[in-house]
């Protein structure tokens, strides 16, 4: 039955009366919409009252769901329709003055308090989505399903179900800003997926079923006793006396192999998903462990590959000259020392940048007497998880660098001193050169050259690599817990030369 979908197992039931294939339709949804009711209802009791109802008018319109591949939408407006006529048949006996009081104790809790400001108004809101929306979020945030199964279930491609679960965010926090209650889109998703479903008492199920189970027994008496009218008396006493005989021996049969059923069941779910989580924990801290020694040998062995370039180079020189003297006849106390050997320009950075700003992170002096500067800029992606890391490379003079504070990024083997952050408009002034025929001639004026730009897309908190010119930055960016900026970890080797702009 596990491997059904939701579709084929409402088939089976619908058409054969399979109880397994119900059993398994209501253990899979039993969560969703307890919690759901508990939410709208606000007691426990009167949510599993809620939930039972639900079920009940689930296996009654069995057979016009049978076509529908996402149950989630029909459950949760069910389960609103029944939530709202038992909380008006409750609330009638209570004061107008009572049920504020109770909201404002209840918004003003210091526990959890964005849980406690979404909870009361997230039905509602759900409700204000179109069906395509709300079957999306639903199955991404209550169901925990992977875009890829999102996509899969409504018969999309993986982008457009991504695209309907981040509108559908959106409009969900567009819905609470309305309530006086604002909150960021990643966080209202951390919010709503720690709380939105918990899980409903042991015994509901087997309650939803016993109740069903008496239905059940109602509906084939009704229509035993229909066709026994036209029977002879004694007749009907002999199929009346059976029917209870029969009807009561098999609910009573029935009672007891699910309760083995469901105990037997949770107990091979509780140590199949210890043992699954045991598994997962061991995995990751073995590839955290690779990952690291992995980091430290390529940090390694592009520092080495850096010197024995500049060695190289040294060397490369050395034969040029040798071979001019040889040409030339010069005395060997005559041959000029090669002294000008190319550094490797090494630094590490800690910054915390917010977004679309830039941070300088390494640079050097050239010949010239101008300054070469490296900047990194981190720009938002659609996906939470992701980010745009931009590159550029600009050179200015140095009245230009002490304009933007920029005076002490010298990158020569020690802690580099990065400046505050630039703005996105000061930034922007630093990169646009005074006029066309300056940047042709590369002397800049109020602003710098654009020399080279170079971006990746990466995840936050993932160590990503990038080859700068003769040498390697290495990065590690974490989105913050507000999502308005970026912590970035940045190690950059560099061979300083005189680059061509773009």
């Amino acid at each position: 039955m596990n491997d059904q979908t939701d579709s084929e197992l409402l088939q089976a039931y619908a058409e054969k009366h399979s109880e397994a294939a119900f059993t398994e339709l209501v253990r899979r949804h039993v969560d969703f919409v307890y919690s759901a009711a508990r939410r709208m209802v606000c007691d426990p009791h009167l949510a599993e009252d809620v939930t039972q109802g639900v079920f009940v008018a689930f296996a009654n319109n069995a057979g016009h769901l049978a076509d529908r591949s996402v149950l989630s939408g029909w459950l949760h407006c069910t389960t609103r329709n029944i939530a709202a006529q038992t909380v008006r048949t409750i609330e009638r006996r209570r004061a107008r003055e009572e049920e504020a009081a109770a909201m404002n104790e209840l918004i003003s809790s210091d526990s959890e308090p964005a849980w406690n400001h979404i909870a009361p108004h997230l039905d509602a809101a759900l409700g204000e989505l179109n069906d395509r929306d709300r079957d999306a979020l639903l199955l991404r945030y209550f169901e925990r399903k992977s875009a890829r199964e999102i996509a899969q279930t409504l018969g999309v491609s993986d982008d457009a179900a991504q695209k309907r679960v981040t509108r559908a965010v959106e409009r969900l926090r567009e819905s609470f800003a309305k309530q006086g209650f604002t909150i960021a889109a990643s966080g209202l998703i951390a919010v709503i997926s720690a709380n939105a479903v918990q899980a409903a008492p042991v015994g509901l199920v087997i309650t939803i079923l016993k109740a069903l189970a008496g239905t059940t027994v109602a509906a084939i008496a009704t229509t035993t006793l229909t066709t026994a009218i036209l029977m002879t008396t004694l007749q009907k006493a002999l199929i009346t006396a059976t029917i209870v005989a029969v009807g009561v021996g098999i609910y009573e049969a029935r009672e007891i192999s699910s309760l083995r059923h469901e105990v037997r069941n949770l107990q091979q779910q509780n140590a199949d998903k210890l043992a699954q989580l045991t598994s997962e924990r061991d995995r990751i801290i073995k590839e955290q462990a690779t990952w690291r020694k992995e980091n430290e040998r390529l940090s390694q062995n592009t520092a080495e590959l850096l010197q024995l370039r500049g060695k190289l180079g040294v060397m490369q020189r050395q034969r040029e000259v040798t071979q001019t003297v040889a040409k030339q006849e010069l005395p060997i106390e005559e041959i000029p020392a090669v002294t000008n050997a190319p550094a490797v320009y090494s630094a590490k950075v800690q910054a915390q940048v917010k977004w679309d700003h830039a941070i300088a992170i390494g640079g050097w002096k050239m010949p010239s007497g101008k300054r070469m500067i490296y900047f990194a800029e981190p720009k938002r992606e659609t996906d939470a998880s992701q980010l745009l890391l931009k590159f550029q490379t600009l050179e200015c003079s140095d009245e230009v660098a002490r304009k933007f504070g920029l005076e002490n990024v010298l990158t020569d083997n020690q802690e580099s001193l990065a400046s505050s952050p630039l703005t996105s408009k000061q930034y922007a002034d630093l990169a646009t050169p005074q006029s066309a025929a300056q940047a042709a001639a590369r002397t800049p004026g109020d602003g710098a050259m654009k020399i080279n730009t170079l971006q990746m897309s990466t995840l936050s908190g993932r160590q990503a690599q990038m080859r700068m010119f003769e040498g390697t930055l290495d990065i590690l960016p974490t989105i913050t817990a507000d999502g308005e900026s970026v912590d970035m970890a940045i190690t950059v080797a560099l061979t300083p030369h005189d680059p061509v702009p773009e």
